[in-house]
């Protein structure tokens, strides 16, 4: 008997209930085991996953240009580092360090103690004003009029500069450190105690500042390829495409940068091993039961054509680290890979996924949609749970038909014919020619339910 699925035609018999398998009306048996059908419909089952984590890993690939990273190496690490990111672009880079950025610092006259209070303890009022046009006030009292006190009042005010009490041969001295870049040159007025307005008014080129200037603010200065660059900081970004320089000293390196395709390849390497898995399965599945079965041989020839048709410009795969093994798996060579990518990675993109749909991804990603997503393995999968329902009906028929004089059923009572026998119960037209006796009246049929259920689904399959 032929059943025909949708989207596939194969041969489908019905094994399981054969001339002689059914040889007593009561506890018959079906030979071969029922089982059959069960472990298709698992291995179908197992084989949907495996192509469901490959057709994934397809559509990943589609996402392999924005994997790509760049990596950026110094050959003078002790005058800069370096870092890329994105929208860097590959090539060679020189770099000229004439000045550093740096912060303004000032110092106070030095003090026997760090902790003795100055002054009277009045209110007084810190006030600094930064050259790129911000203010900002500290307030100093009582409680902490030392020089530890207006050091941890300046730090705890978070205004942009920091303070600190040093200990020099003379004794202690309260320091304070604005952020690098000219724009953060500062001066501070002092309103309030005398003493401390003496002591710490900071006003660049005036003759009667109590603060000593050590260090003035600055930005870094430099070039990239002779294109000069200013920054007020030493991590230096703009002056090339992507590139951020971590500038440590004055002098010249040269900047390499190249594409780092270490993401990408684990990627490509997720997608080789779901591949392999998906064909170890169909290689298994092609040595047991599923072997005669219609469907496995479109879906490995689908999986081995996109391999070995994807190309760009003559170069296939193995330009890119990715070759065949002779069971039909894949063997992939990350470094290959990477070296290939650092040298043409829109190559790599092209074959492995394109706009043009040719891609490796591209062509696998279609081809096992047509297989999962309710595809032919959906469809398979149903008729065989169809009949392996069937069977089982048949079988519950066998051992509730009515005991013919003989006591066993016809030799030739196949599943066709059976079929034909309730056929003519469910229709009223029950003939005792075949040596059964009975009618859906008698009481052995009470096992079935309902009579014309079991008809309907026999029918699918048998009719």
């Amino acid at each position: 008997m032929t059943t025909s699925i949708s989207g596939w035609s194969g041969y489908y018999p019905s094994p399981y209930v054969s001339s002689g398998s059914m040889t007593g009306v009561s506890g018959a048996t079906l030979s071969p085991p029922l089982q059959s059908y069960q472990t298709e419909i698992s291995d179908l089952a197992a084989l949907q996953n495996n192509l469901d984590g490959l057709l994934t890993q397809s559509q990943n690939l589609a996402t392999l240009q924005s994997q790509f990273s760049f990596s950026a190496s110094s050959s003078a690490s002790s005058v800069a580092t370096a870092t890329a990111g994105s929208g860097a672009i590959s090539g060679i880079y020189n770099v000229q360090i004439g000045q550093l950025a740096q912060g303004q610092v000032v110092s106070s006259a030095a003090q026997s103690s760090a902790t003795a209070a100055i002054g009277s303890g009045s209110p007084t009022t810190l006030s600094f004003q930064f050259a790129n046009g911000s203010s900002k006030s500290v307030a100093i009292d009582g409680t902490n009029n030392s020089l530890q006190g207006i050091s941890d009042a300046i730090n705890s005010a978070q205004i942009g500069v920091s303070a600190s009490v040093v200990s020099n041969g003379s004794g202690q001295q309260l320091t304070i450190t604005g952020a690098t870049g000219s724009a953060n040159a500062f001066s501070i007025a002092v309103s309030g105690d005398a003493t401390l307005s003496s002591m710490l008014n900071y006003t660049p080129g005036a003759s009667s500042n109590g603060l000593t200037l050590n260090l003035s603010a600055q930005d870094a200065q430099g070039s990239v390829n002779g294109v000069a660059f200013s920054s007020g900081s030493n991590a230096v970004t703009g002056a090339a495409n992507g590139l951020t320089l971590n500038l440590i000293s004055t002098g010249a390196t040269t900047v390499n940068v190249s594409p780092d395709a270490t993401t990408a390849a684990s990627t490509v390497q997720s997608f080789v091993n779901a591949y392999n898995s998906a064909q170890s399965a169909l290689n298994t599945l092609n040595q047991g039961d599923l072997s005669s079965n219609g469907i496995l041989a479109p879906i490995q020839d689908a999986l081995t054509n996109a391999v070995n048709s994807t190309s760009v410009n003559g170069n296939g795969l193995s330009t890119i680290g990715i070759s065949t093994n002779a069971d039909g798996t894949l063997s992939f060579d990350a470094t290959a890979f990477q070296a290939a990518a650092v040298a043409n990675p829109q190559n790599v993109t092209q074959l492995l996924s394109n706009n043009s749909g040719t891609g490796l991804g591209d062509q696998l990603s279609t081809a096992l949609d047509a297989f999962t997503s309710g595809g032919s393995i959906q469809s398979i999968m149903s008729g065989l749970q169809t009949q392996n329902s069937a069977e089982q009906m048949l079988g519950n028929l066998a051992s509730a038909l009515p005991n013919s004089a003989s006591g066993s059923l016809p030799s030739d009572l196949t599943g066709a014919s059976l079929y034909s026998e309730v056929q003519q119960l469910v229709q009223g037209t029950y003939s005792t020619a075949d040596g059964l006796s009975g009618s859906t009246n008698d009481p052995s049929w009470s096992a079935l339910g309902n009579l014309s259920n079991a008809y309907s689904l026999l029918n699918n399959v048998y009719a």
